[in-house]
């Protein structure tokens, strides 16, 4: 509490780094207590506290009154305070729409990994409707949703033999992904934070999206580093 000049520890809590997810509203937290081996809630004032799964690989809010609990099978599943478990169907999944039903999910074909959307409600319907992102890429690969849930950011290579890349948004409303960024024709060869799933980070009110980028170093030249946000 910054303005209260006050702290709240986290008892029994590892150290937090992709372990704390806060809720929409800021209001509450999960975590991981390293004590008892379990995935937690509370509110940030330390009250409220309650145990949500000792059999969890992660916890996130997928509303401020919903959880998305990852199973360590990767499993995903919905569940709420007064409400049932709701299983996903989203084997393969790397990610989860906020507020929705949309995964982002990896397959694999004649060699080649594949990022695509995929709305988990009608996955076995013959028609699924299917957003095609492109082929997986080594240090292009990041991919975030915005905290409302609305659209997906993702880095997005040139070609697969091109580690130049730039960003993308796609909105499973219209399904069609537009280019954010146009960072080839201003610096040239470059490469942009994608190296994990959640290395793109949006603004709290999901208008803004913030990375870095740096050109790639010239053989022939002197090593350079840069930035764009």
């Amino acid at each position: 509490d910054v303005d209260g000049r006050r702290r709240y520890p986290l008892d029994g809590a590892v150290p937090c780094g992709t372990n704390c997810h806060l809720s929409p509203d800021a209001k509450t937290i999960t975590y991981l207590d390293g004590d008892e081996g379990t995935y937690n809630v509370r509110a940030l004032d330390g009250t409220g506290e309650r145990v949500i799964s000792d059999a969890a690989s992660d916890v996130f809010f997928w509303s401020n009154d919903t959880l998305l609990v990852w199973t360590p099978a990767q499993r995903p599943y919905l569940i709420g305070e007064n409400q049932p478990r709701y299983d996903l169907d989203a084997s393969g999944a790397v990610s989860i729409q906020p507020g929705g039903l949309w995964a982002l999910l990896m397959t694999y074909s004649d060699g080649v990994f594949t990022r695509q959307l995929v709305n988990t409600a009608l996955r076995r319907a013959p028609d699924a409707p299917t957003i095609v992102l492109g082929a997986e890429a080594r240090y292009a690969n990041g991919a975030v949703w915005s905290p409302d849930g609305t659209a997906l950011a993702y880095v997005q290579p040139l070609s697969a033999d091109d580690p130049t890349a730039e960003l993308y948004l796609v909105r499973p409303s219209d399904r069609t992904p537009q280019p954010l960024t146009e960072l080839t024709a201003t610096y040239g060869a470059h490469r942009i934070g994608g190296t994990s799933t959640n290395s793109l980070s949006w603004s709290p009110d999901s208008q803004r999206i913030a990375f870095w980028a740096a050109p790639l170093a010239d053989p022939s030249k002197p090593a350079e580093a840069g930035a764009a946000s």
